[in-house]
């Protein structure tokens, strides 16, 4: 029943309009920066860090992981495994959705189209001595031997956005050039909550995990 609740919780925060919580992560040279609007977006799990824009879901992602993690499988295993959990979990889940009221599934849910974007994971951590960022996007198909599909794109990147909904219509090209990390992470912050990247708003300080090596130090800029 916990579960169920909590995926409920995850289906209106990923197909409705929520509050907005975001974080840009962009990994430069030896570091990877995390800039976001809720300090708790970003979940300490072991050694590493994790962020996911399914809400409804995020602490019984986080409630296992943290085992795995504690268990030492490194970044893939502990990517993989979170991978293997939602994909069984959240299978069983919408297939009951769609079995219980198709008409809702296929329009409401999947809004008519083959696949659906769920939401995204982020794991943040050490391997071979230097910072590692991987992004993980998370998908819903209709299938052809099974009526839901679950299905993930993992890879290792410089830069992720997590909990964008929009973007800031622009003709403007921005770069980071004569900007700070923590500036220019404010910017793209302010172009993917659809506000004006030079209004009053987006030069407010945020919090900042500044991750190397050595692990996570928060400051607030």
């Amino acid at each position: 029943m916990r579960f169920i609740l909590l995926l409920i919780a995850f289906i209106v925060s990923t197909f409705s309009s929520h509050a907005q919580r975001i974080a840009v992560c962009d990994a430069y040279h030896d570091t990877i920066y995390v800039g976001e609007t809720v300090r708790s977006f970003v979940s300490p799990v072991g050694h590493y860090y994790f962020m996911t824009d399914v809400d409804g879901i995020n602490p019984i992602i986080v409630a296992n992981i943290s085992k795995w993690a504690a268990r030492g499988p490194g970044m893939d295993g502990l990517v993989d495994s979170s991978m293997r959990f939602l994909k069984r979990e959240s299978t069983a889940y919408f297939t009951t959705v769609r079995r219980a009221d198709p008409k809702f599934f296929d329009d409401s849910l999947m809004e008519g189209r083959a696949n659906v974007l769920l939401g995204h994971l982020c794991f943040l951590g050490t391997e071979n001595g230097r910072p590692r960022l991987v992004y993980v996007a998370v998908y819903m198909n209709k299938g052809i031997r099974h009526p839901v599909v679950i299905s993930f794109s993992k890879e290792d990147a410089q830069t992720a956005i997590i909990g964008a909904t929009k973007m800031w219509p622009t003709t403007k090209v921005f770069g980071n050039f004569g900007l700070s990390r923590v500036g220019w992470i404010k910017t793209r912050m302010a172009l993917y909550m659809g506000r004006d990247p030079d209004g009053a708003g987006a030069k407010r300080p945020i919090d900042v995990l500044v991750f190397t090596r050595d692990g996570g130090v928060w400051m607030r800029q």
